[in-house]
């Protein structure tokens, strides 16, 4: 198990059944037992896939086929991958080559758009993901558990990675098990209490990043928010 997927196994420990708890937990402890929870989290759908593995979809298939009643002489398939941190677009690149074994001789892979590979994972004891949580919690609720989480989706955060290390990929909205198949799919839509509490998040978040810098005073150990934070006080964002 990668960061941050590690981190969110062990921090699920204290919330799932009791009989799974010490399993999540013998993660922190036990490389047997991270490879078991890595396998049942490859098994379980594509998003828990994505969390412990490098992903493949396949997303366009071109054929040169100038009748029906003609056998294509030549064929392109698209494949989209989303990659695991550590895995490189060489890795890949290997990958796609074994997996064709016998019929290589007969294609030609090339990769198209790479990537120089996943972006560098923040921590989650940063103050940086202190204030995301704090925001988070100060809209969605204080009681609410927050966790880190690995985001399997391309953003635009890799254009601002020459600016700061710590890039946090977020989007405050609720997803449902429905909901997951409509993203850039059918339907796809957001509620609009969903929408407002996005918002109000975001807005939480800003304001209590431009009230503190990192080591300033209101910081805690570990980067904690201490009390109020400037002109905005836990509570003064209300979802629309």
């Amino acid at each position: 198990l990668v960061s941050p997927t590690r981190e969110f196994v062990l921090g699920q420990a204290t919330l799932v059944p009791a009989w799974l708890g010490p399993l999540f937990l013998g993660v922190k402890y036990s490389a047997a037992i991270a490879n078991v929870v890595a396998n049942y989290m490859a098994g379980w759908d594509n998003r828990s896939a994505a969390a412990v593995r490098t992903t493949a979809a396949v997303t366009k298939i071109t054929v040169s086929n100038i009748a029906d009643n003609v056998l294509p002489q030549s064929a392109e398939v698209g494949i989209n991958f989303r990659m695991l941190p550590g895995d490189t677009p060489e890795d890949v690149l290997q990958w796609t080559k074994d997996w064709l074994g016998p019929d290589l001789p007969h294609a030609n892979v090339t990769l198209v758009n790479p990537h120089p590979g996943a972006p560098p994972v923040t921590s989650y004891e940063s103050p940086q993901f202190n204030i995301v949580k704090s925001a988070i919690q100060q809209v969605w609720g204080a009681d609410l558990p927050v966790l880190p989480y690995l985001m399997s989706g391309g953003t635009d955060s890799k254009h601002y990675s020459h600016l700061t290390k710590a890039i946090l990929r977020f989007c405050p909205y609720a997803l449902g098990n429905e909901d997951v198949h409509r993203v850039h799919g059918t339907n796809e839509r957001i509620s609009v209490e969903d929408f407002g509490r996005l918002l109000c998040t975001y807005k939480a978040g800003l304001q209590l990043a431009a009230a503190r810098r990192p080591g300033e005073s209101g910081m805690g150990p570990g980067g904690a928010l201490l009390g109020r934070v400037g002109r905005f006080s836990p509570g003064s964002v209300a979802a629309v």
